[in-house]
């Protein structure tokens, strides 16, 4: 017999108590209990519904029982309406940008445009209207890319990096500071509200002002071996890894280091994200390795806790790109086969649970990102093209 909860849910400055089985899902609740109290239409529409606990947005996978175990007994639950612009499209892809290797993509002017990296240069998607931009925001190839709302930061392959910002009056991109670091192939590059860090092929680290590039410190490099991932902890910590598996968190600001660790098994980096405690405060940080496919939980004064994914269905491709939504809890991994799984966080340090195989129809995938309002999944294809997936519609394999 499944176990049912009551719970109290407010909307508009009324209470109702719900009663409801304990192995619902928070998503399917709200529905159920939004066109019951708000029936503004249906996800159709433009219209779905969040459940919310002091203003904090429930992860609409997670079961009610396990949620309610979280929430200070006695505390109702609140209702919300979210209208979208648009409902998210079935499936759909746009022109390919051009012929070339895609180098890197990142969302910029928060989360209203891609910026697609390459030889020839910087291109942006319009998110909204789902279109390339007919002029480049940079002319000139670029190799890695990173943004922070209104700014770009570039680099070439000779260690070239300039900062462009984006000019709202104007509707165009504008320099705002540039330097060369001599000799010096960039690796790896993470971007704060304040600072740039950048990893090189031969180990050194640099730590820079932004958006001034205003030199800060350069560390020599903890072994020679190629720096694969600069990632911010947050403000004060960033994490480096490097290709022989050594992982240091520094303190820029303090010009030391603050923590070491090695990998016990070195393998390539696909991604990090940070993701909070359910029931932690703590700041931790997700990595995805490959060969083989495992991740890895990284925090301040705690060594790596390094899961394996025995549990994940097996894919003819390799895994090359992953992305978390903090809203759902869930990390979406890229195949090169064109499959993508979703995974679910259920705790940080915790294992992730699988939840589902899907294929996108993609022969060559490059890179798969998340739509800022978390319904639709965006991939980029071999030949630098862009398909949008609606989650709703996407089917389990």
């Amino acid at each position: 017999m499944v176990r049912r909860i009551l719970l109290r849910v407010t909307y508009a400055g009324k209470e109702r108590l719900i009663e409801a089985p304990a192995n619902l899902s928070v998503g399917r609740l709200a529905e159920i209990v939004g066109q019951a109290f708000a029936p503004f239409g249906s996800s159709a529409d433009g219209v779905r519904y969040e459940l919310r606990s002091a203003g904090i947005s429930l992860p609409e996978n997670d079961r009610i029982g396990r949620v309610c175990v979280s929430i200070q007994p006695g505390r109702a639950l609140e209702l919300h309406v979210v209208r979208e612009r648009e409902p998210a499209p079935a499936e759909s892809t746009v022109p390919a940008l051009q012929q070339g290797s895609l180098s890197d993509v990142v969302w910029v002017l928060g989360g209203r445009a891609l910026a697609a990296a390459g030889a020839w240069g910087v291109y942006l998607w319009d998110a909204e209207t789902q279109r390339w931009q007919e002029k480049p925001a940079v002319t000139l190839p670029v190799l890695h890319v990173a943004a922070y709302e209104r700014f770009l930061v570039c680099i070439d392959k000779q260690g070239m990096v300039a900062v462009r910002v984006f000019d709202d009056a104007k509707q165009s991109w504008h320099g705002r500071a540039h330097l060369r670091l001599t000799n010096r192939a960039i690796t790896g590059i993470a971007l704060s509200k304040s600072k740039l860090a950048l990893g090189a092929e031969q180990g050194n680290l640099y730590w820079l002002s932004f958006p001034d590039l205003e030199g800060l410190w350069e560390s020599p490099p903890k072994s020679y071996a190629p720096v694969r991932l600069m990632h911010w902890i947050n403000d004060q910590h960033c994490l480096s890894l490097q290709a022989d598996g050594v992982l240091a968190i520094w303190r820029p600001d303090e010009m030391q280091l603050a923590f070491e660790s090695r990998l016990s098994m070195p393998a390539g980096i696909i991604g990090a994200a940070n993701v909070g405690g359910v029931s932690a405060n703590a700041e931790w940080i997700l990595m995805m390795l490959a060969e083989p496919m495992r991740w890895v939980w990284v925090t301040l004064g705690c060594d790596p806790i390094t899961l394996d994914t025995a549990d994940a269905l097996p894919s003819s491709g390799q895994p090359i790109s992953m992305v978390y939504g903090s809203k759902s809890r869930l990390v979406w991994v890229g195949f090169s086969d064109g499959v993508v799984q979703a995974w679910s966080v259920r705790d940080a340090g915790q294992p992730l649970e699988h939840r589902a195989r899907y294929h996108l129809g993609i022969s060559r995938l490059r890179k798969v990102l998340l739509s800022r309002d978390e319904q639709c999944l965006i991939s980029i294809d071999g030949n630098n093209q862009i398909g949008l997936h609606a989650i709703q519609n996407l089917q389990v394999q």
